[in-house]
């Protein structure tokens, strides 16, 4: 809103283009996260420490969860079916179950981490840290730190393609290329 004191989700029909449903949040950053079948959406919430699940089909959430600080990142695992949520206010990683929307795992990183995508396998998921330098690897099966290294220049993105994990710098043109057998990457 104009205060800045609330903020929230529109949802619009893509033919139309008329708007057909509103969800107040908290205000402040936003990410969202769609289940493969896009029934559900996740909705992380960075001033309110929480993620919100939207019914896709009903148009209703279902259910508000309360995480970690400051929400910075999500992304879904195939390999574990649930999403992953980044927080850079206390490091931590939680898992939440698509299916029963409940909290499976906490992991703890360090403050600032960030950006967090899953391999095309669903299973790895490469974590940046621009604020200590740092890059993880989260194994999504058993919600583990597989391994762990420093860069140089603030990585703060990760993309993928059928072979690579790419990692840019916002400090650099630098971009840091991981074999996709990142279960077995040296960083």
């Amino acid at each position: 809103d104009d205060n800045g004191k609330t903020g929230g989700v529109e949802v619009f029909n893509a033919d139309t283009h008329q708007s057909v449903a509103r969800f107040e949040l908290a205000w402040g950053a936003h990410h969202l996260a769609f289940t493969p079948d896009n029934k559900s959406v996740f909705v992380a919430n960075s001033s309110s420490h929480d993620v919100t699940v939207i019914d896709v089909t009903r148009l209703a959430v279902v259910k508000t969860i309360k995480t970690a600080q400051q929400p910075s990142s999500i992304a879904y695992s195939s390999a574990a079916d649930a999403m992953y949520i980044t927080h850079s206010g206390d490091g931590k990683i939680v898992s939440i179950n698509a299916r029963t929307f409940t909290i499976n795992h906490r992991i703890d990183l360090d403050i600032g981490i960030e950006h967090l995508r899953f391999a095309p396998n669903g299973r790895h998921a490469v974590v940046v840290n621009p604020v200590n330098d740092k890059v993880y690897i989260v194994d999504g099966l058993n919600d583990t730190v597989t391994k762990s290294g420093r860069l140089d220049s603030g990585p703060d993105q990760v993309n993928f393609s059928d072979t690579l994990a790419y990692i840019r710098h916002q400090n650099s043109g630098t971009i840091l290329m991981i074999p996709m057998e990142i279960g077995r990457a040296h960083v």
